[in-house]
């Protein structure tokens, strides 16, 4: 497991203090997470480029948690900053992000020196921002994947249904946003173990003939 490990490490190109977290996302989901088709937004600012997201529900080493996962499709520069907003029924000051700093004080359009989304017109604010790499040509990732949890909330895809979605890229500089699709919940993971466990309970109860 850990040749495997340091073999993805080094694929993705990440930083030394990522190698463990990153590596444990990319092996470790569960099997039947609930996924959406990923959906892609585009440049306001600076020249062509595209960002693909990708949103998994899955539980990893026990606890429920979405994967974010985005992917520089066209154009040049790595990954400097995303932003996302959440549906007003949900808490985004509850969420927590593993393996990057993030913001999500709320109103975020900037988490560090050369990762903001401002310009383009009247500022377009985001529920959550997560600093990815640092400036310069070497200092970003083409992919990225957050892992998203909540000690206090019941979270699961419908929290992006028809949010705003936001990406900074750096090394040219590019600022883009775009809306992800309307999403229907469905069954968790986590959820359907739960609903398992419960119909077994019933049937042992059931009494014997």
């Amino acid at each position: 497991m850990r040749d495997r490990g340091s073999s993805i490490w080094k694929t993705l190109g990440l930083g030394a203090r990522l190698a463990a977290p990153v590596a444990a996302l990319l092996i470790g989901p569960a099997a039947g997470a609930v996924s959406i088709d990923p959906f892609s937004i585009e440049e306001f600012i600076g020249g062509d480029a595209e960002v693909s997201f990708e949103l998994e529900e899955t539980v990893i080493e026990g606890e429920y948690t979405i994967l974010l996962t985005a992917t520089v499709i066209e154009g040049r520069g790595h990954l400097r900053g995303i932003y996302f907003d959440v549906a007003d029924t949900f808490d985004a000051s509850q969420l927590e992000v593993r393996v990057f700093d993030f913001d999500n004080s709320g109103s975020v359009i900037n988490v560090a020196s050369g990762a903001n989304l401002r310009g383009g017109g009247p500022a377009v604010t985001f529920d959550l921002g997560v600093e990815v790499g640092s400036p310069g040509r070497n200092g970003g990732f083409d992919t990225i994947v957050l892992a998203i949890t909540s000690e206090s909330l019941d979270i699961d895809l419908s929290m992006f249904s028809e949010q705003l979605f936001g990406a900074r890229l750096a090394a040219p500089s590019r600022k883009l946003r775009g809306e992800a699709p309307f999403i229907v919940p469905e069954p968790s993971t986590a959820g359907l173990v739960t609903l398992g466990l419960l119909g077994l309970a019933i049937a042992g109860r059931r009494p014997r003939v």
